[in-house]
């Protein structure tokens, strides 16, 4: 399971050029990226990485259970003259394209932020504005994206474990943690 994850020597030589000075925040444990990506007021191009989220979500409140062995990142980048849900879309191709980069295991999007494997959700994005308290003006948008890479230890709970799956089951070859965040990473940075 990839005891080395993460490590930011092995994701900052996984990132694209354009994104290697980018500044990358860890968190053991944390309530959600998202949440403190727009809590912390985390300038433009930061990256916040997590190893287990307590308070996952997903879109309209919904919670995102986010247990230890999945790969938890935000990213603040600039608005688009668009809607948020364009960004949501663009941002599940970003992650699917990423993801078989990495891995080459193929996935499919389904509705505008779920990205399955095997007819099982295996990542959710979630794209939220930060606005100016002042304007009102929207100055960034954090995008999360939540990939179970391994099922949690003990396995899915019955409610989930007929809707929820991981990228590699139990058994499986092993997969590189780090290059897949740092393919993440650089995919949302880069978002157009």
């Amino acid at each position: 399971m990839n005891e080395n994850y993460p490590s930011l020597s092995l994701i900052r030589q996984h990132l694209y050029s354009g994104c290697k000075d980018c500044p990358i925040h860890v968190f053991e444990q944390i309530d959600s990226t998202n949440t403190e990506a727009k809590r912390g007021h985390y300038p433009l191009g930061s990256v916040l990485l997590a190893k287990e989220q307590t308070g996952g979500r997903g879109r309209l409140g919904k919670s995102f259970f986010s247990p230890a062995g999945g790969i938890y990142v935000s990213v603040v980048i600039k608005p688009w003259e668009t809607d948020i849900d364009e960004m949501t879309t663009a941002a599940g191709f970003a992650v699917i394209a990423a993801i078989e980069k990495a891995t080459s295991i193929k996935t499919e999007k389904r509705r505008i932020n779920d990205i399955y494997l095997d007819g099982l959700k295996i990542c959710g994005i979630l794209a939220e504005g930060v606005t100016n308290v002042d304007t009102a003006a929207i100055e960034a948008v954090v995008i999360g994206a939540g990939l179970n890479v391994f099922p949690p230890q003990g396995g899915f709970s019955p409610e989930l474990n007929k809707i929820a799956g991981a990228l590699c089951q139990t058994g499986q070859a092993r997969v590189d943690k780090n290059k897949i965040a740092a393919e993440i990473i650089s995919a949302l940075l880069l978002l157009k």
